[in-house]
C-alpha cells in the first residue's frame, strides 16, 4: 500500500520520538486501526535500527538468544559495515538512475540488509554444526563400553544384544536391553548400551532419560552419564548444553574420562 509523504514523515517523527503526546495518541489510535499502516511502521522500525550503527532491537521473546548474540557480533564487525556500506551506495546509485518513492526506498534497503543478515548467520550455523559433528565422530568411541560377554555368568541374550549392538542393528539391540534391565545383575552395563543404541538412531530424548538413569544408579559407572549425555548434546548440535555437563564431569577428578572432557572443552571454546 502506498502512503503519502506526510505519513511517511508522522513515521519518522513517531519512531523518532518527536511527536508531541497529543499527536502520538492520534497516531497510534491510527495504528491500531490500519493493518498496512502497522506494517509500514515494522519496516520502519526494523531499518531505522537495522542501518543505525549504535542501536540494536532485541525481541522481547528471547527464545533465540544465541542467534541475538551471533547477529549483534555480526553488526559490529568489518565485514557488516563494508557490506552495508556497499549496499547503500549501490542504492543510492540505483535510486538516482530510477527515483522511487520513499516506501520503496526502505523496502530495498530491508531486503538487502535482512538477506546479508540471514545468509551470514547460515553460514555461522552450518559452520558450528560442523564442527560439534566432526567432535561427535572423534569423541564417540564406543570400543569404550564395558564387554558384556568378559563380565562372567553373562546371560545369553546380553551376549546377543551385544553383539547385535556392535553389529549397528540398534534397534533390534535396544529390544534385547530394555527387556533385560529389570532382570539382571548389570544394569549399569546395560543403560550404556541401551543410551548409545538410542543415540545411534536418533531417539535423543530417549537416549537422555536412560543416561539420566545411569548417573542416578550407584554404581561406580554412574559418571559414564555425564560422558555420554554430553554426547548426545554435540550429536544434536546444542553446543551450550553439552558444555554444561563436560563442566561438571570436571567437578571431580575421579569422573569417567575427565582429561578427555577437559580437552573436548578447549576444543569447544
Amino acid at each position: 500500500m502506498e502512503f503519502d509523504d506526510s505519513v511517511y514523515q508522522k513515521i519518522e517523527a513517531y519512531l523518532s520520538g518527536n511527536m508531541s503526546v497529543i499527536d502520538k495518541e492520534v497516531f497510534e489510535s491510527s495504528l491500531l486501526s490500519n493493518a498496512e499502516l502497522q506494517k509500514e511502521v515494522e519496516i520502519h522500525k526494523a531499518l531505522k535500527y537495522a542501518l543505525n550503527e549504535n542501536e540494536w532491537i532485541l525481541r522481547k521473546n528471547k527464545k533465540n538468544d544465541k542467534e541475538i548474540v551471533e547477529i549483534k557480533n555480526l553488526r559490529r564487525s568489518e565485514e557488516y559495515s563494508k557490506t552495508i556500506k556497499s549496499i547503500k551506495e549501490a542504492g543510492n546509485i540505483y535510486f538516482e538512475k530510477k527515483p522511487l518513492n520513499q516506501s520503496k526506498k526502505w523496502i530495498y534497503y530491508c531486503c538487502a540488509i535482512a538477506s546479508v543478515i540471514c545468509i551470514v548467520v547460515m553460514v555461522q550455523y552450518f559452520n558450528a554444526s560442523q564442527i560439534t559433528d566432526s567432535l561427535y565422530m572423534e569423541y564417540s568411541d564406543w570400543s569404550e563400553l564395558p564387554s558384556l560377554t568378559t563380565q562372567g555368568n553373562v546371560q545369553d541374550n546380553l551376549a546377543k544384544g551385544e553383539q547385535l549392538f556392535f553389529d549397528k542393528k540398534y534397534k533390534e539391540a535396544i529390544y534385547v536391553f530394555s527387556n533385560s534391565l529389570n532382570t539382571s545383575d548389570f544394569t549399569p552395563y546395560i543403560l550404556s548400551y541401551l543410551g548409545v543404541s538410542y543415540l545411534e538412531i536418533g531417539e535423543y530424548q530417549k537416549s537422555l532419560q536412560t543416561f539420566n538413569m545411569l548417573l542416578k544408579s550407584d554404581s561406580l559407572d554412574s559418571s559414564k552419564g555425564y560422558w555420554y549425555t554430553a554426547l548426545v548434546y554435540l550429536k544434536m548440535g546444542k553446543e551450550q548444553k553439552a558444555r554444561d555437563t563436560l563442566h561438571l564431569i570436571l567437578q571431580n577428578k575421579k569422573n569417567f574420562n575427565f582429561l578427555k572432557a577437559k580437552e573436548l572443552l578447549e576444543k569447544l571454546d
